[in-house]
This record gives structure tokens, C-alpha cells and sequence, in this order.
């Protein structure tokens, strides 16, 4: 299946047409062209060329790699998820403390 130009990274809609235009019609001919008939297209120079080309490359193996793929499984955590969280910092347990002391100084006055 052909992916659409829009697929690639750094190519949107204004950008598709213009590749469309300049007769490049989906990702898989991007990856294929020519630096040269790609730098041939309105606001395509060799830089920008050369990234959207690879970017159409890597677009692809990226999507033929997760059709490929093993399907999904549920993952099993290394640790439990609790003992990831952190604890409380000291320092906002002080502050917490702090406060509490200067409510009960108020309610005595």
C-alpha cells in the first residue's frame, strides 16, 4: 500500500501538493527520487530535499516494521509501580510543618 506524502515527516499539505505537482505522488517515489528532480520542486532546495527523502525512508521502514511486528502483548513491569513514584522531598515536608506551627501560633492570639 502507498503511504501518503503527508506520512513524512516535514511534509504537510502545502508542501504535498507541491511534490504532487512536481509528479512525486506518495512516500515510497519520495524515498526513490533523485536529489536532484526533488530540488527541481518550488521550496524543495538540496537540504530540505535530502532530509524529506530520508524522512520518507525512514517513514517506510518504520511502518513496514510494525506490520511485520509480533502482535501486542501486556508488558510486565520490572518493579512495581509504587516503588517508582518518589517520595516526598524533606524539604516540603518542613515547609508543611512550618505552616502547621504558624496556624496553631494564630488560633492561640
Amino acid at each position: 500500500m502507498q503511504m501518503p506524502l503527508t506520512q513524512v515527516a516535514g511534509i504537510g499539505p502545502a508542501a504535498a501538493e507541491q511534490l504532487t505537482a512536481g509528479g512525486i505522488k506518495n512516500a515510497q517515489e519520495l524515498a526513490q527520487a533523485d536529489i536532484s528532480i526533488i530540488t527541481a520542486i518550488p521550496g524543495f532546495g538540496e537540504v530540505r530535499a535530502a532530509r524529506v527523502k530520508q524522512a520518507a525512508a525512514d517513514a517506510i521502514a518504520k511502518n513496514d516494521g510494525e506490520q511485520e511486528s509480533v502482535p501486542q502483548t501486556k508488558m510486565k513491569l520490572e518493579k512495581p509501580l509504587e516503588e517508582k513514584v518518589e517520595k516526598t522531598p524533606k524539604k516540603n515536608k518542613k515547609k508543611k510543618e512550618k505552616k502547621g506551627k504558624k496556624n496553631k501560633k494564630k488560633k492561640k492570639a
